[in-house]
């Protein structure tokens, strides 16, 4: 997976582009990189990001969101998040991207293949 683009209001929960999702298929370990700044201030708005991804004993696993509030540009305004994650075979990895408010906001992610079993 290698994803990136802008979003803007009315982007709600759903992804922001069609390759924010990687299929696994064999057992693997990978680094997953995400990362979201505001691009311009905008009045009660954050956007968070996480990834999912099933674990080999077929349990759902999510990391915790990271959030950049963008109410004013500065350090607050940007969130990444990482983790080492082992996947389960003929599963995938998603990133999940959640707003509130209107904000505009730039966003990249990206799963690493680390190993192959």
């Amino acid at each position: 997976m290698r994803s990136g683009g802008r979003g803007s209001a009315g982007e709600g929960t759903k992804a922001l582009r069609g390759d924010d999702e990687v299929a696994v298929a064999n057992v693997g370990t990978y680094a997953l990189y995400e990362s979201v700044n505001c691009v311009v201030a905008s009045a009660s708005s954050t956007v968070s990001i996480s990834f999912s991804w099933t674990d080999t004993s077929s349990t759902v696993q999510t990391t915790a969101a990271a959030t950049a509030t963008c109410t004013t540009l500065g350090s607050a305004s940007y969130a990444t998040v990482f983790q080492i994650a082992r996947v389960k075979a003929g599963t995938s990895v998603t990133r999940i991207v959640t707003i509130s408010g209107t904000p505009t906001f730039d966003v990249s992610a990206v799963a690493v293949p680390l190993t192959s079993n």
